[in-house]
């Protein structure tokens, strides 16, 4: 993995938060505590955006690592938010990462946007 080090990264409301960033990559993680159900949640960010990629979270620093690590190299992360938004499919892998389903059923998600049909009609 490459190397991590902490940034501060502004949010479209000009808020400013502290993260941890995958050097080279565009993206990093941001730590927070939820004091209501008593957990930790780590979520991935958009540095250039300073947007989370998805609303969801994992509980660990270890399986946020492995869900960067896991997604680092789908796209430029490095790119504005408008060139990735049209992008549906990799948020759709980027979930399936979240959800660390092995590389083989990651197909299922990929069928859904190529327009390709399964025997019955659903997408594969």
């Amino acid at each position: 993995m490459k190397r991590l080090q902490h940034i501060f990264i502004s949010n479209s409301q000009g808020d400013t938060f502290e993260a941890i960033e995958l050097v080279g990559t565009g993206l990093a993680l941001y730590y927070e505590h939820n004091p209501f159900w008593k957990r930790d949640e780590y979520y991935l960010i958009h540095i250039a955006s300073g947007s989370r990629l998805l609303g969801e979270f994992v509980s660990s620093f270890v399986s946020a690592c492995l869900w960067i690590r896991r997604i680092k190299d789908l796209t430029d992360w490095t790119q504005p938010a408008d060139r990735l938004k049209p992008r549906y499919d990799v948020a759709l892998l980027v979930q399936a990462a979240r959800l660390d389903l092995p590389a083989h059923r990651w197909q299922k998600f990929e069928g859904c946007f190529s327009g390709k049909k399964g025997a019955k009609g659903e997408a594969r």
